[in-house]
């Protein structure tokens, strides 16, 4: 009778050993599950940051080839000793800042 005690009682151990492992990998589960959410929203910012810096690129080409485009202009106008054309530099300088502002907010 002994033996049969002490291997009931070791039945009984192992069987609570085995339901605390469970219940631990069950909380491991749902930690990972949530770390692999976390993951996936992480990812999901990061697609959307990289296409703001894309439409950002493309924006910034944008001004910066009406910036060459206003510098042209500006430096064919210095060449000219016309009063006029002084005014429009003057206009084409005041839309230059205004795009920057516009670029860079």
């Amino acid at each position: 009778m002994d033996n049969q005690r002490f291997i009931n009682e070791e039945f009984q151990e192992q069987e609570l050993i085995e339901k605390e492992q469970d219940d631990e990998l069950d909380a491991i589960h749902g930690t990972i599950t949530r770390v692999k959410e976390m993951g996936n929203v992480i990812g999901e910012e990061i697609d959307e940051h990289n296409k703001m810096l894309e439409d950002l690129s493309d924006d910034m080409d944008t001004a910066k080839g009406k910036l060459k485009s206003a510098m042209r202009k500006s430096k064919k106008l210095l060449n000219s000793k016309d009063r006029g054309k002084m005014c429009t530099i003057f206009i084409l300088i005041i839309i230059l800042v205004v795009l920057l502002i516009v670029v860079f907010q």
